[in-house]
């Protein structure tokens, strides 16, 4: 049975293991990809997502038990839509899920989530060598926009 569960500061170390999972992945489309910085990230999403005020999310998808992936998100708004909006900051489905629908189930739990606080929009970047996923994020309705690429500063 698939079920969906927000995580808590206890499932950091299952966070964290399948976190390395997901960095072997990106190794195999990009080899200088780096090892995975596993104590800056247990920092990073316990202070954002377990701390005393939560400002980001990460629902892990189980079949049976037994975690099959997470993904992390947060909520903002969009200027472009004046929506408020679901901006989903990463995906991650085990290899040994993968081709189960788990990507599907995954996209839909967030879809209704996003509904369900009254966002209008799900939003999420996707790496341009990942083909696969773009692809399969097109399969289902999902659009690029493509007149706005990711830009950030270092803090």
């Amino acid at each position: 049975m698939r079920s969906f569960r927000l995580a808590t500061a206890d499932d950091l170390p299952l966070i964290l293991e399948m976190a390395r999972e997901f960095t072997g992945f990106f190794a195999e489309i990009d080899p200088e990809t780096p090892p995975l910085d596993g104590d800056r990230m247990a920092r990073s999403l316990g202070a954002l997502c377990f701390g005393a005020t939560p400002h980001g999310y990460i629902v892990i998808g189980s079949q049976n038990g037994t975690p099959v992936g997470y993904a992390v998100y947060n909520y903002s708004f969009w200027a472009d839509s004046l929506d408020a909006v679901l901006f989903l900051s990463s995906l991650f489905i085990r290899t040994t899920a993968r081709g189960d629908g788990w990507g599907q189930a995954f996209m839909e739990h967030l879809q209704k989530t996003a509904r369900d606080t009254g966002c209008g929009r799900v939003i999420w970047n996707v790496w341009d060598r990942n083909t696969a996923a773009i692809t399969f994020y097109q399969r289902l309705g999902a659009r690029m926009i493509a007149d706005e690429p990711v830009m950030y500063l270092e803090v």
